[in-house]
């Protein structure tokens, strides 16, 4: 059995209200008199810092708040929706000869197929799909177990031509995620463009030179992109509220910022329903590790199996009472808890100056563990 430490917090401010109190003196009566300090962390930074006058104001008493956000799960299907519209050729254009072909979708979807086998324990039950579109959306592979998983690059880096459908492509998705067993999902959204067809107008046209009414058809068209993007949005919101369990995750590839109605990375994040899922990637060959950044996926922990511990830097862990942990409410993949008070002032005094560090501890309903440590240091 696998046990996943993940080190990602921030630091954030502190701030504490109640009488002034000596760092490690703390009697009945000053503790019943002062709040103890709540400090808060998330999954993006290694540590909390905490003076010591601050902490004084709260007798060495605080609680800590902080997120989990495991990377594995053992029950999870991943779904990939690529761009196969005509502007991929040029903006992530297949490269190498047929033998060898690959692109940045590609080695993309490469990357966190490999990133799940390496980690995956061999009772885990992990899925992938790829789902392609353009003007329309297709299968390009059904749901396939990870173990078996292997698409041909050229398979993915094609270009089929026609316009940008986030509507049939999302629809797709979402009909897809329904039809899946697995407990937890995540799709992955892969474009190069904001939506140009799906709307209730036709779609965007190439200029034709030989069509004389071929530039005012252009011109009037521009309208359209509103539509277009309203019912793409729609599609989202709709895959969402149909699989309450799925992460949604975009990246969107090489934007040219004039070309869109609204700013690109606050259209996807209403796509995705969460501002952090939303990566804008300046060159296909960054598209693999901006992908694998969102490589967080949603768990079902079991909240009775919880448990805590805090200790100075070599000294005999205490435990920790975690008053409650919950599912976060804007992203599937994420986990917030919440410590009843702990002394830390002694902690820290213990610490003589190191970081004190406290080890939160949770399980899945299938036996696979979790974990998240936070350093706590001084200035």
């Amino acid at each position: 059995m696998r046990l996943l430490t993940i080190m990602a917090f921030s630091v954030f401010a502190v701030t504490a209200c109640g009488d002034q109190a000596a760092f490690n003196s703390r009697g009945k009566k000053a503790a019943a008199r002062a709040d103890a300090v709540g400090l808060s962390a998330t999954c993006n930074s290694p540590a909390i810092m905490i003076d010591q006058a601050t902490l004084s104001k709260s007798n060495g008493m605080a609680t800590i708040s902080g997120e989990l956000c495991p990377t594995v799960s053992s029950d999870v299907h991943i779904q990939m929706v690529v761009d196969f519209s005509g502007s991929m050729g040029t903006n992530d254009p297949a490269i190498g000869s047929m033998a060898n072909i690959t692109c940045g979708r590609y080695k993309a979807i490469r990357t966190i197929a490999d990133k799940l086998k390496a980690s995956a324990a061999k009772e885990d039950k992990i899925t992938l799909s790829i789902i392609g579109f353009g003007s329309a959306a297709t299968d390009v592979l059904a749901e396939t177990d990870i173990s078996q998983f292997n698409p041909q690059p050229s398979t993915i880096c094609r270009r089929d031509g026609g316009n940008t459908n986030y509507k049939a492509a999302l629809e797709r998705a979402s009909a897809r995620l329904a039809s899946s067993s697995r407990k937890a999902k995540v799709t992955y959204f892969i474009s190069d463009g904001f939506p140009t067809e799906g709307g209730n107008v036709p779609g965007i046209q190439p200029f034709n030179p030989f069509d004389p009414n071929s530039i005012n058809n252009i011109m009037n068209q521009a309208g359209n992109l509103d539509a277009h993007a309203i019912a793409g949005e729609e599609a989202a919101n709709a895959l969402r509220a149909a699989n309450p369990s799925v992460t949604v995750n975009a990246l969107l590839l090489n934007p040219s910022t004039g070309d869109y109605p609204v700013d690109p990375a606050g259209y996807l994040a209403r796509i995705t329903g969460d501002t952090a899922r939303v990566r804008i990637v300046n060159q296909a060959n960054d598209l693999a590790e901006r992908a694998a950044e969102l490589l967080a996926l949603p768990v079902t922990l079991d909240t009775s199996k919880v448990s805590a511990r805090i200790a100075a830097d070599g000294a005999q862990p205490s435990q920790v009472v975690v008053k409650s942990m919950s599912q976060s409410p804007s992203s599937a993949a994420k986990w917030i808890f919440t410590t009843a008070p702990i002394d830390l002032g002694k902690i820290m005094t213990a610490s003589k100056g190191k970081p004190a560090a406290m080890t939160l501890e949770a399980q899945e309903s299938g036996g696979r563990k979790h974990s998240v440590t936070i350093t706590i240091g001084s200035p």
